[in-house]
């Protein structure tokens, strides 16, 4: 679908204009007030904060990746640690809390990476019936598995669901 605001230029790029411009792409709409693509712009700014985190000493706060979810009678937290080995990280429950931290090490010698490299820490606050002291935690290609038990059987009842209009209390 072509945009009545943005025309294709025909001529060829410049290395002075905006990477929008030299791409192909002009905006002569609202977006050309800022003088680059307004996508571009958006990709600074997520540079610019990841930096602004890196100085406070946040960068990677949300890394690695989680999952969580129930099995049986188990709270199961999984976090994505491609690459690293179990003695890299260290698991801890600190109070109400389950502490993943751990570094990932950069190889010698990588000219360029997209992975992410530094130390990490995590923390999730642990529900009020699981049973923290009898955590297990596996690690298997590059997947740490946390299993957290729950103090008690959880017993499910099934609600009826009643047909018209309900009273109200």
């Amino acid at each position: 679908m072509e945009r009545d605001d943005w025309k294709v230029r025909t001529p060829g790029p410049t290395s002075d204009e905006p990477r929008s411009v030299r791409r192909g792409i002009e905006p002569t709409g609202p977006e050309s007030d800022f003088g680059i693509h307004p996508f571009e712009m958006m990709r600074r700014y997520s540079q610019d904060m990841e930096r602004m985190f890196e100085n406070w000493g946040l960068a990677g706060s949300r890394w690695p990746a989680l999952e969580m979810f129930d099995r049986n009678d188990d709270w199961i937290v999984r976090a994505e640690l491609p690459g690293m080995k179990r003695d890299d990280v260290h698991v801890r429950v600190i109070g109400n809390s389950l502490v993943i931290e751990g570094e990932r090490r950069s190889a010698e010698g990588t000219p360029r990476s997209e992975w992410r490299y530094g130390k990490f820490s995590r923390e999730i606050r642990i529900p009020h019936d699981l049973d923290p002291s009898r955590l297990t935690a596996h690690m298997k290609d590059g997947v740490l598995e946390l299993s957290l038990p729950y103090r008690e059987p959880r017993h499910v009842r099934e609600i009826r669901i009643e047909e018209g209009e309900g009273t109200r209390h």
